[in-house]
């Protein structure tokens, strides 16, 4: 009886003792970088609503605001990105995969000669002030310049022109280059390669067409025709750093991470101080195992730009 009661107690005992159970791995994070640059640098802050999450990125298909704090005396004059909603200073951008907005920024008030009756003395003549020109940034609108076209007419050139002059005539290259442009801003892929690919049949040289069609077929994940497009316009233009990164972007999108690793390589000689071209070449050598090369490349990306640290 002893024995019999004895193995009821453990039995009981041991039943009330929970089993070890396997936990579930949890997927590590992969973050998505937005890049965010305003040029000229020193005309503006910007804050993110979220800030970034973990290493500086943040979750697939997570949507942020951007707002641009213009110091005094600057205005917004483009956004230039993947951004909608926007209103006034503020826009927002929904990270499907890693982002990258530029801002250009321009002066609220322009400098203007004034007539006086008494001539200055000369000594009190005022140097003239230059006209400050922003470099070109690798995530900035694309400029697009036409070949010259002979003309017997005579073009007067303005002191201050804001834009370059376009031939008048209709249809021509840049109104379908604009068009595409903005359905693009739209995210309306489909509608701008259209017009990309009507500008390029006017204009076979149109190299930012090539380039902004190749970011088309990279939205739409048609990464092997995105990498065409792009190797086109390299070939047209071999100093876009743009072109190479979103190269390597498509590249790796598509897993041969060697390949992307020579590209942002190209990108970085050509601008040694692009954090973004370090932060994405890092995840590269990440992919190939190559992991001391993953934090010489993440430690440079954070010491130019504190959002990838």
């Amino acid at each position: 009886m002893r024995a019999v009661l004895l193995t009821l107690i453990l039995s009981l005992v041991m039943g009330c003792v929970p089993g070890d159970t396997p936990t579930d791995a949890k997927a590590p994070f992969v973050p998505r970088e937005l890049d965010v640059r305003i040029s000229p640098n020193n005309a503006a802050t910007f804050m993110l609503n979220p800030s970034p999450l973990g290493k500086g990125g943040y979750s697939q298909g997570m949507v942020v605001t951007i707002d641009i704090l213009p110091n005094e005396g600057w205005e917004i004059e483009e956004w230039i990105g993947p951004v909608f909603n926007v209103e006034g200073t503020t826009a927002k951008i929904e990270m499907v995969s890693s982002q990258s907005v530029a801002v250009r920024m321009k002066l609220t008030t322009q400098p203007t000669a004034t007539p006086t009756d008494t001539p200055e003395p000369p000594t009190a003549t005022p140097t003239p002030v230059p006209t400050y020109t922003p470099l070109p940034t690798a995530t900035s609108r694309p400029t697009y310049t036409p070949r010259p076209i002979p003309t017997a007419r005579v073009i007067v050139v303005t002191p201050t022109p804001t834009r370059t002059p376009w031939p008048t005539a209709t249809p021509n290259a840049r109104s379908y280059f604009d068009k595409g442009y903005d359905y693009h801003e739209d995210r309306a892929y489909q509608l701008a390669i259209n017009e990309f690919t009507t500008a390029i049949r006017l204009d076979p040289n149109a190299t930012h067409a090539y380039w902004v069609r190749g970011l088309a077929y990279y939205h739409l994940a048609q990464y092997e025709r995105a990498i065409d497009e792009f190797t086109k316009a390299i070939r047209l233009d071999f100093s876009n750093v743009g072109t190479y990164v979103f190269r390597a972007n498509a590249y790796s999108a598509l897993g041969q991470y060697q390949l992307a690793v020579q590209d942002y390589d190209k990108a970085i000689r050509l601008d040694p101080d692009y954090a973004l071209a370090y932060n994405n070449r890092g995840a590269a050598y990440s992919h190939l195992g190559q992991y001391r090369q993953e934090r010489v490349d993440k430690t440079k990306a954070c010491s130019l730009d504190s959002q990838y640290c």
